[in-house]
């Protein structure tokens, strides 16, 4: 039996595996997070200043009502969907951190931007806008904790059937080649982007895919692919 294991932060991949059930439904999910989101900072608005968001886990730790009313430029859809649930004005770059930038330089804001974000990330993307001329700082609002493998996802790897390994980060793909770098069961790694790919340190996967797009229906969509055809 093919097993998927989600390791991304507990909530996210409880959304991920409603996801899986709707669409893959004789899929075995197993959840062992390899991350947990915790906050860091409570951010000091400016007036006039919109917000940068790179991920919705920065408004999962923060007390969204000073941000209503206020634009947000958001990295993808699923982050937009949860700026505009907290009751902001939220535009989505439908892409990665090379889309945000693209978004905001074509369209800049009158004002200042803040970008709310993890510790750990990837993209520079205050630093790109402010290159170009734009009124931008960063405010660390959360940190990205590892955690260990629960026993349940260690048996998983070192045991004989295929595991199916989505990737979304470079940070998850990082913690989890260094828990299990040489896991014994067959695996097959579904990344979200190709720098969560090159983060992947472990031993070479039996099959090795990056989305088509960097967001959560594209690595869906490749596990469908992978379901179907591996293993053969």
């Amino acid at each position: 039996m093919t097993t998927l294991l989600l390791t991304r932060p507990l909530p996210q991949s409880e959304r991920f595996a409603e996801l899986i059930g709707e669409t893959l439904p004789d899929l075995r999910v197993v959840i062992s997070p390899v991350l947990r989101i915790v906050r860091v900072e409570t951010p000091d608005l400016r007036d006039g200043e919109d917000i940068v968001l790179t991920s919705a886990s920065a408004l999962d730790v923060i007390d969204t009502a000073p941000l209503v009313g206020r634009t947000a430029y958001c990295v993808g859809d699923r982050t937009a969907a949860a700026a505009k649930a907290a009751g902001l004005h939220a535009v989505s770059a439908d892409g990665d951190a090379d889309a945000l930038v693209r978004v905001i330089r074509s369209a800049p804001p009158g004002g200042g931007l803040v970008h709310l974000r993890g510790r750990h990330g990837r993209g520079d993307v205050a630093d790109r806008l402010a290159a170009t001329g734009l009124t931008v700082r960063e405010v660390v609002v959360y940190d990205q904790q590892p955690v260990p493998l629960s026993p349940e996802a260690r048996g998983l790897l070192d045991g004989t059937e295929p595991v199916i390994l989505p990737l979304f980060s470079p940070r998850s793909a990082a913690l989890l080649s260094e828990a299990v770098p040489d896991p014994a069961a067959p695996t097959a790694i579904v990344a979200i982007s190709d720098a969560a790919a090159k983060a992947w340190n472990g031993a070479a996967p039996a099959r090795r895919v990056v989305a088509g797009r960097p967001n959560a229906q594209a690595v869906l969509d490749a596990i469908r692919t992978i379901c179907a055809e591996w293993p053969g």
